[in-house]
């Protein structure tokens, strides 16, 4: 009949220690660099920042230089058309520009 005896404290421990997990996230510079980044589109930046990325590392067509260059360019582009958006990682410091503007930062 009576089931294991569940332990308040522990509940509760384990709340707290899921809302220190969210508060570490929510301040980590979290970069994927996974991410697919073709077909880039209205749904792409809300998931984006429903994850709470602050930077992708995009890939590039590896086929040839020409259609990486493409890419490259169009990434360039799709960051001049959204700066409240987006911002170019170069360095490490665009990184945490990003996260404190609340942008993402393809690199």
């Amino acid at each position: 009949g009576d089931g294991p005896v569940r332990d308040p404290e522990s509940d509760q421990d384990r709340d707290q220690d899921h809302d220190q997990i969210e508060i570490l996230y929510r301040n980590a510079i979290v970069i994927d660099a996974l991410v697919i980044t073709r077909g880039w589109d209205e749904a792409s930046f809300t998931t984006a920042r429903e994850t709470g990325y602050t930077g992708l590392q995009t890939s590039l067509d590896s086929g040839n230089l020409t259609a990486a260059l493409e890419g490259l360019s169009g990434w360039n582009q799709r960051i001049e058309e959204n700066p409240g958006r987006l911002i170019r990682a170069d360095t490490a410091a665009d990184f945490v520009r990003a996260k404190q503007s609340g942008r993402l930062a393809p690199q």
